[in-house]
């Protein structure tokens, strides 16, 4: 039986070549919805908790919202968390290609650093979490271990996805 995975990485640290590695491993995952991300912006948890009894693996949003996170911890205890990680300048890269200019690079920095830290500190008491850099190379040979499976012979995948 596989665990449950939650991905808690802001947007654009690798959330869609996650997912596309977890489908591979044999999850069955959930990527973003702006549906249930309305419904959580809406103080609507309980939709999303609905949904997420359906999978076994989550990214990006809704999923990766703190308020989310705190709530998915307590329905679903055990459960394995994977903070995505990446390097800030080609995070803001990232980021501004995708989303254009909505707002100055020190205000997206400081989104990315403070996701980070409400999440660490939400977690802080979880037994399975690990933080790991997709865009750096990091793959399967680290991912798979903390899963408890087997490493692929296939190489990690990398998706660039699009507006």
């Amino acid at each position: 039986m596989k665990p449950r995975v939650l991905c808690v990485g802001y947007v654009k640290t690798g959330t869609s070549s996650f997912g596309k590695a977890m489908r591979h491993l044999g999850f069955s995952h959930y990527g973003y919805d702006p549906d249930l991300k309305k419904a959580l912006e809406q103080g609507d948890v309980q939709t999303c908790l609905r949904w997420a009894t359906s999978f076994n693996s989550l990214d990006d949003r809704p999923w990766s919202d703190p308020v989310f996170i705190d709530h998915y911890r307590m329905h679903f205890p055990g459960s394995y968390y994977v903070l995505l990680e990446r390097d800030e300048t080609q995070w803001l890269s990232s980021f501004f290609n995708f989303y254009g200019s909505i707002c100055t690079k020190k205000q997206a920095l400081q989104r990315l650093r403070d996701h980070q830290t409400e999440v660490l500190n939400i977690l802080h008491s979880e037994p399975h979490i690990l933080k790991m850099n997709i865009c750096a190379g990091d793959g399967y040979e680290m991912l798979c271990p903390f899963l408890g499976l087997p490493i692929p012979e296939t190489p990690f995948p990398w998706v660039i996805p699009r507006k």
